[in-house]
């Protein structure tokens, strides 16, 4: 249901990078793909992202909504505890499937005729591993607000064709859709929201 998501915790970036280490015997390092990540405005490349929303059905089969329309900036700091993220998603692109019922489901889950939007605003960055973190923020979704904590990987930083530096992050979250009011079809879809997303953001001109 979002992505949230989303996702989009690129602003861990700046916080994962490597830790100064006491001395002792040199051990093989995972790679840091953060070390060179360049501080400013990054925004979200759509055509390069996914945003994806599984609930299980009856508790046999898995159902998938994914989101077409949604944008993110990234801001990146030189101070870590400074970089923030925030997405906003288009409720009203869920891709449900061809199933008419099933888009009957999700259109009375997300209820995007009466809430539209969905948002997602990082607080807090915390690493957990050299290239691995968790973006602690907010969920905006069906007008209520409540915490979300996405566990986040880097996957690449390189820079594209046009020489700015990108970025690329897989992220995984999940909620309980009644905790925002979305009550509807819950015997034949989970509570449980599990989020997946695939983000990559480009540094901004200027």
């Amino acid at each position: 249901m979002v992505r949230v998501a989303c996702v989009l915790s690129a602003a861990i970036l700046m916080g994962f990078a490597a830790p100064a280490v006491a001395a002792g015997p040199v051990q093989d390092a995972p790679a840091d793909h953060t070390a060179g990540t360049t501080p400013g405005a990054y925004t979200l490349d759509l055509g390069r992202s996914t945003l994806s929303a599984r609930v299980s059905q009856l508790g046999v089969t898995t159902h998938t909504m994914k989101f077409g329309r949604f944008e993110g900036t990234l801001d990146v700091s030189s101070d870590p505890t400074a970089s923030k993220v925030s997405v906003v998603v288009d409720a009203t692109s869920a891709e449900a499937g061809s199933s008419a019922f099933d888009k009957r489901v999700a259109d009375a889950m997300l209820d995007a005729a009466q809430y539209p939007q969905m948002k997602f605003a990082s607080t807090r960055i915390e690493r957990t591993g050299p290239t691995s973190g968790k973006i602690h923020g907010e969920l905006t979704f069906r007008g209520v607000t409540r915490p979300l904590t996405l566990d986040a990987k880097i996957s690449d930083i390189a820079s594209g064709a046009d020489g700015r530096p990108r970025v690329g992050v897989s992220a995984t979250g999940s909620f309980k859709r009644s905790e925002f009011g979305s009550t509807e079809y819950q015997v034949l879809a989970s509570d449980d929201v599990q989020l997946r997303i695939e983000a990559e953001f480009s540094r901004s001109a200027g």
